[in-house]
């Protein structure tokens, strides 16, 4: 589960984002990045499911336990082909084995999300031993965990593909930068707001420069 770095995968996965879609692109140790995803979510999800299937005794605790991986993997073999198959559709030139290590990234963070709420969720178990509170509290953390690997995949789909989006600032879309625009001159900002707020005053030329400015007689 430890990278060539010493770093656990998912530890990889949030710090070096880029790096991790680098070496998809690239298809360098595929297998192995899928390999260590595929263990650090196994035991996650299998920790998680143990607390799930703890509040109907400890039998159900193994039998969930053995049956959220299971589940989870069911499901990718599920949607790989048609995932792959639309991102053939839509132009992407992605291999099989790069769809598997992305559809991995978003299910290992996934699963690392709800092994970090499991404490919670233990909690919860034994100090209120509520099954419909605690069934809507594990559907919640679900739910939350699904939509944080959902964007990691469509991040590593757009940054496979080469169709990122550029982050862009408030100062971009700010509607009040579209309508004071300042005028197009090397000048800087507090002279532009200075120039905008001061009143304009006209001064009197004096007579030395008026006289100087005054056209010649005719002949």
């Amino acid at each position: 589960m430890a990278a060539a770095n010493g770093q656990l995968v998912i530890e990889r996965i949030l710090r070096d984002r880029e790096g991790i879609w680098r070496q998809i692109i690239e298809q360098r140790k595929l297998t192995h990045l899928t390999g260590q995803m595929l263990a650090s979510s196994s035991i996650a999800l299998a920790v998680y499911g143990a607390v799930l299937g703890f509040s109907n005794g400890p039998l159900q605790a193994v039998v969930s336990l053995v049956k959220l991986p299971i589940l989870f993997l069911v499901t990718l073999a599920i949607c790989l082909p048609t995932l792959y198959l639309f991102n053939l559709v839509f132009g992407a030139k992605l291999s099989i084995n790069q769809a598997v290590s992305l559809v991995m990234t978003a299910i290992t963070v996934m699963a690392t999300l709800a092994l970090a709420f499991t404490p919670i969720s233990l909690f919860f178990l034994i100090t209120a031993p509520n099954y419909s509170f605690f069934k809507l509290l594990n559907v919640a953390i679900l739910v939350l965990s699904a939509f944080v690997g959902l964007k990691f995949l469509t991040s590593g789909s757009r940054r496979s593909t080469g169709t990122a989006r550029p982050r862009r600032g408030w100062r971009r879309w700010c509607p009040s930068r579209r309508r004071h625009r300042p005028p197009r001159r090397s000048t800087p900002p507090w002279c532009w707001l200075r120039c905008r707020c001061r009143p304009v005053t006209f001064r009197p030329r004096s007579p030395a420069r008026s006289r100087s400015l005054r056209s010649p007689p005719l002949p």
